[in-house]
């Protein structure tokens, strides 16, 4: 009925999503394990850091499986610099 000045926004595939929470997902536990097999318990901020990356990527995942609805590539692009930040976070701790 009425049109909006703002252009329709665009979605993102439900499958590039889900390879993404699944591969985000992969890499937190695989950094927690090699973290936890090298190190130990003496660097307990890099295995947080590393287990928040696959708490969000299983959060965000079931999330996603449970609502059906697609995200928005702003959204997604925001969720992609999130994991990179934590990523970074992750490499950046000094051992």
């Amino acid at each position: 009925m009425f049109e909006t000045l703002e252009p329709p926004q665009q979605v993102v595939d439900l499958r590039w999503s889900l390879v993404l929470y699944i591969s985000y997902g992969f890499v937190g536990l695989a950094l927690f394990i090699v973290g936890l097999w090298s190190h130990g318990l003496s660097q307990p901020l890099r295995l947080a850091v590393s287990l928040a990356i696959f708490i969000l990527a299983v959060t965000w995942l079931i999330t996603t499986l449970k609502t059906r609805r697609p995200l928005t590539n702003r959204q997604f692009s925001v969720r992609i610099v999130i994991f990179v930040l934590l990523i970074v976070a992750n490499n950046a701790i000094q051992p």
